[in-house]
């Protein structure tokens, strides 16, 4: 039988902790028989099984013999009655992420490589999968899975969704989206958006990932180091060390619009020794006006986009 990711996320996404030890009733018989190899691994056995007791239900130790793979128990309804049930029942499983998010890399044809290598952002919530390639543009965006994000820090998902770190904007692609929008930059999208069933195999919908990604495109912008670059630059422009300091200090949030600002405000977080921004670039190959819009008297605003 095939791996199909689909049942198997759907039912991680109802675990309180993918840390966690979890049996097959926890994943669900669906999500267990479709998984693929490596992706629950198991991890000893339960040592006690509740089971009815009068009108209530009380736990007894259970007895492993793994050659039967069988395990036993008195019943507490019968005294002296021994019940045999299969070992399958209280296997005990490590949910093994890595693997199944190299399934599902592989799905959105992602290779890892020394500078996409996926990384676990928030714990237990949301992971860089790595960068997708736009059709046959030269552009690549970001795809995250997140798991139970409404459940996640709010504040932390925002640091990590708005990080400068990637160039494009990408999709966060989850089971059930989240009940708060945590980001203007990149796109949630439901896995059923996407994942296609058909005879009980199962593919990814690239090419319609492909036209919400290519509509996403946006001009690239970004401050590495001293080198700046905003949407209506032909290339990368250099900066020296105190107008680095004024532009990261007008930067703002990436997602959001970049806020208005007035000198006082830049240079008490610069404090680069300029009297105002005339002042900061007057003797710059980069002149203010390419860098910051005037948007009143005395009022300015980087020129990026959200």
């Amino acid at each position: 039988m095939r791996p199909m990711i689909g049942p198997v996320l759907v039912a991680l996404e109802r675990l309180r902790d993918v840390s966690d030890v979890v049996t097959s009733a926890n994943i669900g018989l669906t999500a267990m028989t479709r998984a693929g190899p490596r992706w629950f691994i198991p991890d000893g056995y339960l040592t006690h099984v509740v089971v009815p007791f009068l009108d209530s239900d009380d736990e007894v130790e259970v007895t492993v013999d793994e050659d039967a793979q069988q395990y036993q128990y008195v019943s507490l309804q019968q005294s002296r009655r021994v019940v045999t049930r299969p070992l399958a029942e209280i296997v005990l499983y490590q949910v093994n992420l890595n693997a199944i998010f190299d399934h599902l890399a592989s799905m959105l044809n992602i290779r890892q490589t020394a500078t996409t290598h996926r990384q676990c952002l928030v714990p237990g919530h949301l992971w860089y999968l790595g960068e997708f390639r736009i059709g046959s543009t030269p552009a690549s965006a970001p795809i995250f899975y997140g798991r139970a994000l409404s459940a996640a820090p709010a504040s932390l998902l925002q640091e990590k969704l708005t990080s400068a770190i990637h160039e494009h904007a990408g999709i966060v692609l989850t089971p059930s989206l989240p009940t708060a929008k945590f980001t203007a930059r990149h796109q949630s999208h439901v896995l059923d958006d996407f994942l296609l069933t058909d005879d009980e195999a199962e593919s990814f919908d690239v090419d319609s990932l492909t036209r919400v990604l290519a509509g996403k495109l946006s001009p690239v912008q970004y401050l590495r180091g001293n080198l700046l670059m905003l949407p209506h630059f032909s290339g990368a422009r250099l900066l020296s060390d105190e107008r680095k300091a004024i532009v990261k200090a007008a930067w703002g949030l990436d997602g959001a619009a970049p806020p208005i600002t007035k000198w006082v405000d830049v240079n008490v977080i610069a404090n680069t020794g300029y009297q105002s921004f005339d002042d900061a670039f007057e003797k710059d190959p980069v002149k203010r006006d390419e860098i910051f819009e005037r948007v009143d008297r005395g009022k300015y605003r980087l020129r990026r986009n959200p």
